[in-house]
C-alpha cells in the first residue's frame, strides 16, 4: 500500500522530566540523514506494526511512504523504485530483516536501511551496526513517547556510534556491562573520529552536536543526561580526536 502523508500537527509528551520538544528515535533521525523530502519503504508482517510507522510519520512534511508485509514484494519495489529510507522488521516468516537489507544493499546501497525487532538482541544490534548493513537499530516500540526511558538512553547511544563510525574504514561499536559497589555500567565506544574537546565539554548541553549542520537537532544527549539523571545515575564522555568516543552510564542496581 502506497500512503502521501500531509502536514499534521506535531505530538508532544507528557513526561514531564523530559523536554517536548525532543525528537522521535524514528523520524527525526531519518529527516536528520535524509532531509525534509524523501521516499520511504517499511516492510514487517505485522499489519499493526506499519500501521505504528504510518503514524510516526504522520507530522512529516513530503514523505512517499510505502508499506508492505512480504520482504519478496520489498525488494520488488526496490527493484524498480528510488527509495531513500527502508524499515524492516527483524523477525519475519520469509527471512530475517538482516538478509532482506543485505540483498537490498545490492540493488539500493545509497538507501539508509534501519533494523526494527521487538527482540533486543545485542548480538544482532552489533552485527548489524559493525557490517554496514543499518543506519539505526530501532526497538519496538520505536515511538520515543511508548518506550521506557532507560531503553531511549541506550538507543540513543548505540545511534550516536552507529553515526560515528558510518563512512570508516575500522567500523566497531563495543558494548560493555559490568556491577561494581552496587553501580551497574553500560559503556558505548566506537570507532569513529572522536571529539574536540572544545565541544566535549558541553556535549550534553541542549542543541550542542558533533554532527554537521542538518544531520543532528543536539537534543539526544541533554534528554539522556535528564533521563540518566532522574533514575539517579550519571552519563560521561571519554574521547579525543581521532581516537572514537566512550560514553558511560552508571546507574543504582536495583535492590
Amino acid at each position: 500500500m502506497n500512503v502521501r502523508l500531509g502536514a499534521r500537527p506535531a505530538r508532544t509528551s507528557s513526561h514531564a522530566s523530559v523536554p517536548t520538544h525532543r525528537p522521535r528515535l524514528l523520524s527525526d533521525g531519518i529527516v536528520a540523514a535524509t532531509g525534509t523530502s524523501y521516499k520511504l519503504l517499511a516492510v514487517d508482517d505485522e499489519p499493526m506494526a506499519l500501521r505504528m510507522i504510518e503514524r510516526v510519520f504522520s507530522a512529516e512534511r513530503d514523505v512517499d511512504l510505502r508499506l508492505v508485509t512480504s520482504p519478496a514484494e520489498a525488494l520488488e519495489i526496490a527493484e524498480h523504485h528510488d527509495l531513500d529510507v527502508v524499515i524492516s522488521d527483524q523477525r519475519m516468516p520469509e527471512m530475517t530483516g538482516l538478509a532482506f537489507l543485505a540483498q537490498l544493499r545490492i540493488c539500493r546501497p545509497r538507501a539508509h536501511r534501519i533494523l526494527l525487532t521487538a527482540y533486543p538482541e545485542l548480538e544482532v544490534v552489533l552485527h548489524a551496526i559493525n557490517s554496514g548493513l543499518v543506519y539505526r537499530f530501532v526497538l519496538k516500540p520505536w515511538d520515543l513517547d511508548d518506550m521506557p526511558e532507560i531503553a531511549q538512553v541506550v538507543l540513543n547511544l548505540l545511534g550516536n556510534a552507529a553515526d560515528a563510525v558510518e563512512g570508516k574504514r575500522v567500523r566497531t561499536v563495543r558494548v560493555r556491562t559490568w556491577e561494581a559497589s552496587g553501580t551497574v555500567h553500560l559503556e558505548i565506544s566506537d570507532t569513529g573520529p572522536g571529539i574536540d574537546p572544545a565541544i566535549r565539554t558541553r556535549l550534553f548541553e541542549p542543541f550542542v552536536s558533533t554532527k554537521e549542520v542538518g544531520r543532528g537537532t543536539g537534543l539526544g544527549l541533554s534528554i539522556c543526561k535528564q533521563i540518566v539523571e532522574a533514575h539517579g545515575g550519571s552519563i560521561s564522555v571519554e574521547s579525543e580526536p581521532g581516537n572514537g568516543a566512550r560514553f558511560t552510564v552508571a546507574l543504582p542496581a536495583a535492590a
